[in-house]
């Protein structure tokens, strides 16, 4: 009986172990993709999960993300499927264009969700593990196949309480091969997530300005809902 046990504890010592050494390798692989990183061009697929009524809300279209500064993000989504709409993420504003109703809905997100935003956005790609473990406690979550593509789970938890009102986990799916996130999973608080499937990655270092704006006609109307 002893002896099982210290063959249990020794299994599970093993494995602890090896949970450690994938972790460290999967940032260290990411702390390198990171320092070059300029930008990318994928597909994507999005799902938004609300638990009260158990619906999901899916859509499928392009993103394109440029990092023209080490801590810069600008996106811009360009939404196929179920309806034709535009999201974009400059600055700290972002705007949702509606061609079916010619309205650009234009929020300052600082004024939305506070410090929170940074925090987000360091979800996004191109992002270094140091800057991560700053705001997040980070584990391993296994390994999975993702997109044809070998990946790392990593589970982050918020460490700051005002970013948990928000965000209660986040989950990452980051590529072996290239240390870039291929699949992102979002917790609320309530049991609803946002979960982002990206295939056809592109790493492009020489992405324009121009192609992370709204597409958008003279005549569109704009709107402020937080005003």
């Amino acid at each position: 009986m002893r002896f099982a046990r210290h063959c249990s504890l020794l299994i599970l010592f093993l494995t602890t172990c090896s949970a450690a050494d994938q972790l460290q390798q999967i940032l260290a692989k990411m702390e390198e993709a990171a320092a070059p990183f300029k930008g990318l061009t994928a597909d994507m697929k999005k799902l938004h999960y609300t638990f009260v009524i158990q619906e999901e809300d899916k859509q499928s279209g392009t993103i394109v993300v440029r990092r023209p500064k080490p801590k810069e993000m600008q996106v811009l989504m360009a939404i196929k499927e179920p309806e034709p709409q535009q999201i974009s993420y400059v600055g700290h504003t972002a705007q949702q264009y509606n061609p079916k109703t010619n309205i650009d809905s234009i929020i300052d997100v600082d004024k939305k969700y506070g410090a929170a935003v940074n925090e987000y956005m360091l979800l996004g790609f191109g992002s270094s593990p140091k800057d991560l473990q700053q705001v997040y406690t980070i584990a391993f979550g296994g390994t999975e196949t993702l997109e044809g593509q070998k990946a790392t789970k990593i589970e982050l938890t918020p460490r700051k309480p005002d970013t948990a009102l928000h965000l209660i986990k986040a989950d990452l799916w980051i590529s072996d091969q290239t240390g870039i996130a291929i699949q992102q999973q979002l917790h609320f608080a309530g049991g609803d997530y946002d979960l982002a499937t990206y295939s056809n990655i592109r790493i492009d270092p020489n992405i324009p300005e121009s192609a992370v704006k709204l597409n958008m006609p003279e005549n569109v109307k704009r709107e402020y809902p937080l005003k």
